[in-house]
């Protein structure tokens, strides 16, 4: 199930969460995102929506991320990124460029401007994530 950010907060702000290991959450979270993206749907629309809801999970995972300390996060973007190194290569170019700015923003060292390297559930035009 994939809640969107905004609920995240409410539970978050809710219930007593201190058993949660957000870090497992975060990085199950990339793994359901990883395994998603490497499904072939049967037509363009399936795929628009295969990539939509892995923007939600992705965005899910962020949720997580920001309820870790900083080493945490740390540890977290490493299995991620260890992950990642496992799948097909056209996956982890794209995706790649997504997690690492990620991993730019949880070390602080933020150094591009551009719009590349967020995930968004829908653009106009093409959609970096899709192989059209």
């Amino acid at each position: 199930m994939i809640l969107t950010s905004h609920n995240l907060a409410t539970v978050f702000e809710q219930l007593p969460l201190r058993e949660v290991n957000f870090g497992r959450a975060a990085t199950a979270s990339f793994e359901w995102i990883a395994q998603n993206l490497q499904k072939k749907p049967p037509h363009r629309h399936a795929r628009l929506i295969a990539i939509k809801q892995s923007a939600y999970a992705w965005r899910q995972m962020v949720a997580y991320l920001s309820r870790l300390e900083k080493n945490e996060q740390l540890q977290a973007y490493a299995t991620m990124r260890a992950r990642l190194a496992t799948c097909p290569a056209d996956l982890q170019v794209q995706l790649g460029i997504m997690l690492g700015r990620l991993g730019e923003k949880i070390e602080n060292q933020h150094k591009s401007f551009s719009d590349r390297g967020y995930f968004l559930g829908w653009t106009m035009g093409s959609h970096p994530l899709m192989s059209e």
